[in-house]
């Protein structure tokens, strides 16, 4: 079964600023930073899972 495309609705790129805008930039670096130092930790130790 095919699907058909359609068209974005008018107002996207302006729900599109609203939901970047609604981000927590910093508890998201924060948990970039985590993982980040997880990631680095764990190939030190030759696991990279």
């Amino acid at each position: 079964m095919r699907t058909q495309m359609t068209a974005q609705k008018a107002g996207a790129l302006v729900d599109d600023a609203k939901l970047w805008h609604s981000i927590n930039w910093k508890a998201l670096d924060s948990n970039i930073r985590r993982l980040q130092m997880r990631i680095a930790k764990a190939v030190e130790e030759g696991r990279p899972g």
